[in-house]
C-alpha cells in the first residue's frame, strides 16, 4: 500500500490553496496582499480547514462574515449618505442587496460556489446560508486587506450594484431567480 508523506500532502494543499484564491482574485477583479485572508473567507462553517499560518478560523468564514455585512451595509450607506436621496432609499439599498437571497443568487452567478471550501457533512451542498456567509467574507476579507474603496469596487464587479449614469448613488440591481443567461441581467432597477 502507497503512503504519501506530510510533505506531499502540504504542497498539494498550498496547490489547492493557490489555484482556489486565483479564481476568487478572477472574479472579483482584485489581487490580495494577504491571500490567507481569502482563503479563509472560502472556508465554510464546518470545513476541514481550522487555519493557515497563526491564524485560526474555528467557526470557518464565520467572523469574516460578520464584518462584510457591516462592510456591506457602510458602503451602502456612505453612497447614500453623500447622495441627495432619501432615507427610505437607504432602507431599501440595505434590503434589496444586503438580503440573504440576493447575496446567495450573486455568488452563484459568479461562480463563488465552486471555490467554498465545504462542510464535508453536507455532501458538497452549498447551501444559501454558506454562500451568502461567503459574499460576506470575501467583503470583509477585502476590506481587512485593503480598505473600503476595493470593497465597493468588487461590489460592482460582482454586481451587487452598479454607478448610475451621471449620479451619485449606485443603482440597486437584484438578481433575478435562475435560469438567466448572464450574470448581469437584470429584472428590476430601483432609481
Amino acid at each position: 500500500m502507497a503512503t504519501v508523506s506530510n510533505m506531499t500532502v502540504s504542497v498539494m494543499a498550498t496547490n489547492q490553496m493557490s489555484s482556489m484564491t486565483r479564481g476568487v482574485e478572477t472574479i472579483i477583479g482584485y489581487n490580495f496582499n494577504d491571500t490567507m485572508i481569502l482563503w479563509e473567507a472560502l472556508q465554510a462553517a464546518g470545513s476541514t480547514v481550522r487555519s493557515v499560518g497563526t491564524r485560526r478560523f474555528d467557526d470557518g468564514n464565520k467572523r469574516l462574515a460578520v464584518l462584510g455585512d457591516t462592510i456591506l451595509k457602510l458602503v451602502l450607506v456612505t453612497k447614500w449618505y453623500d447622495s441627495a436621496d432619501a432615507r427610505v432609499r437607504a432602507s431599501d439599498m440595505l434590503q434589496q442587496v444586503g438580503s440573504n437571497a440576493n447575496l446567495d443568487r450573486v455568488g452563484r452567478l459568479n461562480g463563488l460556489d465552486a471555490f467554498i471550501c465545504r462542510n464535508p457533512s453536507q455532501g458538497g451542498h452549498i447551501s444559501p446560508v454558506t454562500m451568502t456567509a461567503t459574499v460576506e467574507a470575501i467583503l470583509g476579507a477585502v476590506y481587512l486587506d485593503s480598505g473600503i474603496d476595493n470593497v465597493s469596487q468588487v461590489m460592482q464587479t460582482l454586481g451587487l450594484v452598479f454607478p448610475r449614469a451621471g449620479g451619485q448613488i449606485w443603482q440597486i440591481v437584484t438578481c433575478p431567480p435562475f435560469p438567466i443567461s448572464s450574470p448581469r441581467e437584470t429584472i428590476y432597477q430601483l432609481t
